[in-house]
Order: C-alpha cells, then structure tokens, then sequence
C-alpha cells in the first residue's frame, strides 16, 4: 500500500463512529485492528471481475441510477409523466436496452412511480400513484409482463407504498407511508403499519412496523416557540412520551423510501424480509415462517452515504458507502453487513481492497445490486472512458 493509498484508507477508517445503541446498552461495540480501533474487521476480498458492460446511459438526467434485479438492470422516472411516455427501462447484462416501458392506470393524465423491480417469477413489479382525468388520486401497486403487457393494478387506499418487492409466491413486500397532503398546527395522524403483505391480486395479508411506537394511536401538530412540535396519545386520550420528530417526518414516515440518497431499502430472499434504514440507523429482519421481526441497531456510523445495497440468493448483505473527506477527495467503500443476536447490533465489516483504485476489483463508486450470489457494481474510471459495471463472484 502506498503513502496515498494508506492516507485515504486511514481517513476512510476515521469516519466510522461506532454507537452505543439505546440507553442502558453496554459499552459501544469496537473490533480492534493493527492500525486503530476504530477500524471493522475486514472481509476477505473479492476476487477480479469476470465480467464488464457497458453502463446505460439512454434513460435522460430524470432516471434513477441503474440497479439490477434478477438477472435485468433497471431504470425508471420517479418524476410525473403521461400516457404513452417511457417510464421503465429494462436492460440485459451487456447494457443494452430490451424494453421501454409506460405504465400508466387507465383515465390517468399523470403518473408517479415510487418504486420498480422484477419479480423472481418474471415480469415486473412497480408501485406509486396517479391523477385521473377527473382530479382523483390513485395510490397502487402493479404488475405486468417484462414488456409492460397485460397490466395490473390494485388500490392500496391512503397508504403509499414507496419501496416493493417481489416474494417466491408472486405475492408483493412493500415500505411505505400514509399519505398525507396536509400540514401545519392542528393536524392529526393515525398511527399505521409501514411494511404492509399483499398477494399478487391485492389483498393485504400481513402488516406491521408502525409508524410510531404501538402505544401511540395517533399524533397531533401544534405549534410552540416558533416550531411545530407532536403530541402523541393512546387510545384513551392520555399523552404518550415521542422522542423528537418534525411535522414533515409525521407527514411523510417512509414516504421518501425511494429516492436517491434515502439510505433504505427493502429485499426478500428465502422467506425473509430485510429492511434497511439507514435514516434511523436500524436494521429489521422478518422471518415468514416463523412471522417473528428481529431489530438490530446500526452500530457503525458513516459521514457519508449508503448509496447501493444488495441480497445475495444465499442471504448475506452487501452495500457501497461514499463520502468525503475534508479535501473533497470522493472515497468510496464496499462493506458486507453482519448481524449479532446477542448485542442487538449490525455491523458494516469493510471488505479488504476497498476503497483503492489499485485492487483487483477497482475503486468501486457504487453498488447496483446482487446477481444471484455475485456482486454487481460501477468503479471509477479515468476521466473521459466510457462508463462501465463489474461483476465478481464472492
């Protein structure tokens, strides 16, 4: 390792913080190294790409950055489009375009979409909402063929589902949150579930994770000292202590799921569900069979930004994490997330090769995703090259 290699890997190190969890949590979890204390455990690295394709690059500035999903890249708009206009892009693994997509409800003038995957089944799942010709919104979730044939959706009321994924079952995942389109002093919210269970045709069957804790029936705004603040009470009516929280965040829960640099993230693989939310630094695991929600704290805080996540079919969890040091020299990382029953805790065990520009996988800017149980990501390349994405077996 040379000098520059060694200081970038030192001030990577330096931005982990690693937390104490709730009150009354033992002392804060540390994996000592040869070089400080404060750096994880490394992961063994992977090995050199096998292969690399070329990025796509023909979706528009407005499309979301390229992830892929059994075995297909995806590109969609999140912003508002009409009848007839691509809003989905699929592409095979050499970056070349094999469908362009327009989803749109019947009598709809404009649609949103919140969230795109493929189901393991085939064909595609996607979730957001729209206005009719009439000036009624709808909130769905749908699903079609790969080349957007024989769409379906269904109402999921006022609840907006932001993040969805597919099941073994063609049954459908989703994160989400109420939608509200007012705020201000003297609102109310109810408190609801934010992972709700559907089958494929629409009916819920599971929900869960609430917006506030259980004892909570519903919050109110006002306004105090020139700030909103919320109040929470039970189903009584008696006040019910909520750590601090804003109007906005009341408003809008998990409703920002799906956007860029949200830092959450919702995969299912061998009948379990993983939750990530990077926001609250906490991390869920929901067992199908057994329908038990183990909660696990983020113990490994990052200045930067969790920006690509991925599930292996064999169940591990991946993610590239990017910050910046003080120079506004970009530094970029690839971690696997490991879960500790005893402590509560998750941790992000740096793989060893990153961040460098001179391993054997690269100097790895973004994850896109897993492709079975091979890792799919973009590297940095000299100024002026075409962009491109590696695969690499783990």
């Amino acid at each position: 390792m040379n000098r520059l290699e060694k200081a970038a890997f030192m001030f990577f190190a330096s931005m982990l913080i690693f937390l104490s969890g709730e009150a009354g949590a033992t002392e804060p979890h540390r994996e000592p190294t040869a070089n400080s204390d404060l750096v994880p455990v490394r992961v063994p690295r992977l090995p050199s790409p096998y292969r690399t394709s070329s990025l796509p690059t023909s979706t528009g500035d407005s499309a979301t950055a390229p992830v892929i999903d059994n075995g297909h890249i995806i590109q969609f708009h999140q912003t508002p489009h009409k009848p007839g206009q691509p809003n989905i892009y699929l592409f095979n693994r050499s970056g070349q375009i094999e469908y362009q997509v327009s989803i749109c409800p019947t009598n709809s003038t404009q649609v949103w979409l919140t969230s795109v995957t493929v189901a393991a089944r085939g064909g595609i799942i996607f979730a957001g909402h729209s206005i009719d010709d009439r000036g009624n919104r709808l909130l769905f979730i749908g699903s079609s063929d790969l080349d957007g044939s024989n769409p379906h959706f269904f109402s999921t009321g006022t609840y907006l589902a932001t993040l969805v994924t597919g099941a073994n079952d063609s049954s459908i995942w989703s994160l989400g949150a109420e939608f509200h389109d007012a705020a201000g002093s003297g609102q109310r919210w109810d408190n609801y579930d934010t992972v709700r269970h559907f089958s494929s045709s629409g009916t819920l069957l599971e929900h869960f994770l609430p917006r506030w804790n259980p004892q909570v029936a519903y919050v109110t705004s006002r306004f105090s000292d020139g700030n909103f603040v919320l109040d929470a009470y039970d189903t009584s009516g008696h006040p019910v202590v909520l750590s601090a929280d804003s109007v906005s965040t009341a408003r809008r829960g998990y409703r920002d799921a799906g956007t860029k640099h949200s830092q959450m993230y919702l995969k299912t693989a061998s009948g379990v569900v993983n939750i990530y939310d990077g926001i609250n630094e906490v991390f869920y695991q929901y067992d199908t069979a057994t329908r038990v929600l183990s909660q696990y704290r983020i113990a490994t805080r990052f200045t930067g930004v969790l920006n690509g996540f991925a599930l292996t079919q064999d169940g591990h969890l991946f993610g590239s994490i990017s910050g910046q040091d003080p120079r506004l020299y970009q530094l970029h990382g690839l971690f696997e997330l490991k879960q500790d029953s005893s402590t509560g805790h998750a941790h992000w065990m740096l793989i060893d090769g990153t961040p460098s520009s001179k391993s054997g996988i690269g100097d790895i800017v973004r994850l896109l995703g897993a492709d079975g149980d091979d890792l799919v990501f973009q590297t940095r390349q000299p100024e002026g090259s075409p962009r491109s994405i590696s695969w690499t077996h783990r």
